[in-house]
């Protein structure tokens, strides 16, 4: 197998800013995964796959690592996600599903009073940070500086 036939998810991790999760214990204790991406003859659109995304092997994880408490918040503190690769000659592709009861499809909404006025929604944290009202976020992070990127 080509070395850039896999990507090697060590101690990564993935931040869904709406939930607060970062990476699993697995991933922050340092274990290894390896989320194998299958090469494409041709570069693929997010409204047309074309069915490429059943032939790639999925990793599954679990995130449930929040860094920090919030108070009242009433979203997930724990998901499952499943993450698949794929890459052309120019892109790298990588699918993230996750169950979210919350939705998070309010962004800093506003609702209009019975005197006609407006006003925005907000529920923020100890922290100032808005974990209600705010769409989910994720980010990837891996070592560019590791031999063979």
């Amino acid at each position: 197998m080509n070395t850039l036939d896999k990507i090697k998810v060590t101690g990564m991790s993935i931040a869904l800013a709406s939930t607060l999760l970062v990476g699993t214990s697995a991933l922050a204790k340092g274990e290894k995964f390896t989320l194998e991406s299958k090469k494409l003859s041709s570069p693929i659109t997010l409204e047309a796959t074309n069915g490429a995304w059943a032939k790639a092997k999925k990793l599954n994880v679990t995130l449930g690592e929040t860094p920090y408490k919030p108070k009242g918040y009433p979203g997930i503190t724990t998901t499952d996600a499943t993450l698949q690769s794929l890459y052309d000659d120019k892109n790298l592709y990588i699918k993230l599903q996750y169950k979210d009861p919350t939705k998070s499809l309010a962004r800093y909404p506003w609702i209009k009073q019975e005197d006609g006025s407006w006003k925005q929604l907000v529920n923020k944290d100890q922290t100032g940070h808005e974990n209600t009202y705010y769409e989910d976020k994720v980010g990837f992070f891996w070592n560019i500086k590791a031999r063979g990127f």
